[in-house]
């Protein structure tokens, strides 16, 4: 199952410290209004160093309940999570790896524009394209071609290196793929996290909460 698990969401190296490091500044980013550091005597207050990676809105977990579904706007087809790690305001809306794999069919070139109505950034979103499925439908996560999309700002403007990106606009993750994004990959798992702040922890913890679509390339 772990194998499973791999191929529909991704375990990546970096997840664990983006999480822990997401966590170290939650409390300076829900200060940072009401809080100025004083300069220490004798001198003016180090500058801070650079951040390792853009930051993006702690979303809090009530407004984001379930995972959301996933839109391919120019074929009008929209598909629901498969798998999801996904809590909110103590309720577990998580998804178990499936023992046979659905895949939502979209028409060649649909997968240009996707759209996801969430009310937050998400951290993080990729795309992992594989060219044959195994038994129960699930990809070998060893043989997928894998698409980190760029994260970009509101208007849009910029990245597209990766031949993926994506941006948050009034309420909707939109991903862009070049024509051949996905080259050579006929079954696709579109794969986003968010970092979550939970209301309903005392804390203030923060964790992301993530999800993957499945979409077969007709």
């Amino acid at each position: 199952m772990q194998e499973e698990r791999e191929g529909l969401t991704p375990l990546r190296p970096g997840r664990t410290v983006r999480a822990g490091r997401a966590a170290r500044l939650a409390v300076p980013l829900l200060l940072a209004a009401a809080c100025t550091p004083a300069a220490p005597e004798g001198g003016a207050a180090p500058s801070a160093s650079p951040a390792e990676e853009p930051l993006v809105a702690l979303a809090e977990a009530v407004g984001m309940p379930e995972p959301p579904s996933l839109r391919a706007e120019e074929a009008g087809v929209t598909a629901e999570a498969v798998v999801a790690s996904w809590t909110a305001d103590g309720g577990d809306a998580s998804i178990p790896p499936p023992a046979e794999l659905e895949w939502t069919r979209v028409p060649s070139g649909g997968l240009k524009r996707l759209a996801v109505d969430a009310p937050a950034e998400p951290g993080w979103v990729e795309l992992r394209a594989s060219a044959a499925i195994g038994q129960g439908g699930i990809p070998d996560e060893g043989t997928q071609q894998v698409l980190t999309c760029d994260r970009l700002p509101p208007d849009g403007e910029g990245g597209g290196g990766t031949g993926c990106t994506y941006r948050f606009a009034e309420g909707s993750v939109l991903i862009e793929t070049a024509e051949d994004g996905v080259a050579g990959g006929r079954y696709v798992i579109v794969y986003a996290e968010w970092p979550v702040v939970d209301s309903a922890d005392p804390a203030g913890g923060v964790h992301d909460n993530s999800a993957s679509w499945a979409l077969e390339v007709a």
